[in-house]
């Protein structure tokens, strides 16, 4: 029987060994993401032999197609059993393509797939981030040049330890400025920002800010996806600083991710406004995931 746990720094080794070997492009499989967002979706995780399995949601409603090396026909058994076993149906959900396709034709005609738009991760050439250059993003260099004349003071600076705790004040700040007072997952990302901060060495962070006006206006936090890919996990900045978004993206990227072909900028989640900032940008990949079900 398979036996899940809640993640912790102590599964950061074997977890990461996992993930070396695997082909994913999507921003759920890193150690980091596993561990910061399991208050909010309820990540559980299981170690079978050479592979990484997870279960998503507060009552385990859901599973992550598996990383790591596996078979498939007796991964997918095992976890048909364990949702069995606790009354549930066999929901896989954020799968990209070639999984999909890989589970297709292990188990034909046993499943259905359905694309989930709000899940697809906004995948980028690095050096347009880096470099904005090009008729496409003469509004974003206009952007970094308003920026600059209202605050020709300003800096990037990577976090530090005696810069972290300003860091989540202004994280706190930006929480309370967009708290509409609905349950929106704002003190889950809060509380996921404050413990990357505290935690970015153990965890392999790089973190980035903004200081202008004697003040933390924006920050960010990432790290590498594999070889080829840079995934930003937050970036946030001030309302009353907005054009801080376009200068701490390029910042970051330049600073952290020029090594990188792709930066990775996650999903939007649905949400219209932070759809049309991330098309702004002009993905090279927007990265389908799909939601899997057992056929009734």
């Amino acid at each position: 029987m398979l036996e899940f746990h809640k993640p912790t720094m102590e599964d950061k080794k074997w977890i990461d060994d996992v993930l070396a070997s695997s082909r994913h492009k999507g921003d759920i499989y890193t150690f980091a993401q596993l561990l910061l967002w399991s208050p909010h979706y309820g990540t559980a995780i299981c170690r079978h032999e050479d592979a990484l399995l997870i279960t998503s949601g507060h009552s385990g409603e859901y599973c992550i197609y598996p990383a790591g090396s596996y078979d498939i026909r007796k991964v997918m058994e095992l976890m048909k059993q364990h949702f069995d076993s606790r009354g549930l149906p066999l929901v896989i959900v954020a799968a990209e393509e070639w999984q999909r396709d890989e589970l297709m034709e292990a188990f034909p005609d046993r499943f259905v797939a359905e694309e989930s738009r709000d899940d697809f991760d906004y995948i980028y050439n690095a050096e347009d981030l880096i470099n904005l250059a090009g008729k496409k993003y003469h509004g974003k260099r206009n952007h970094i040049s308003k920026f600059t004349r209202a605050h020709p003071d300003w800096r990037f600076e990577e976090v530090t330890d005696e810069t972290c705790e300003e860091c989540i004040a202004m994280a706190a700040r930006w929480r309370e400025m967009n708290d509409d007072g609905e349950d929106s997952g704002l003190s889950d990302e809060f509380n996921a920002i404050s413990l990357a901060l505290r935690s970015r060495r153990e965890l392999g962070l790089s973190c980035g800010l903004i200081r202008c006006d004697g003040q933390v206006v924006a920050l960010s936090i990432g790290e590498p996806l594999n070889a080829d890919t840079f995934i930003v996990h937050f970036e946030k900045a001030l309302p009353e600083y907005i054009e801080a978004y376009t200068v701490i993206n390029k910042e970051f990227a330049a600073r952290f991710a020029a090594g990188f072909r792709y930066i990775n900028r996650e999903e939007d989640l649905g949400i219209e406004g932070l759809r049309r900032a991330k098309l702004s940008y002009y993905p090279e990949i927007l990265l389908k995931k799909y939601i899997i079900t057992e056929r009734q």
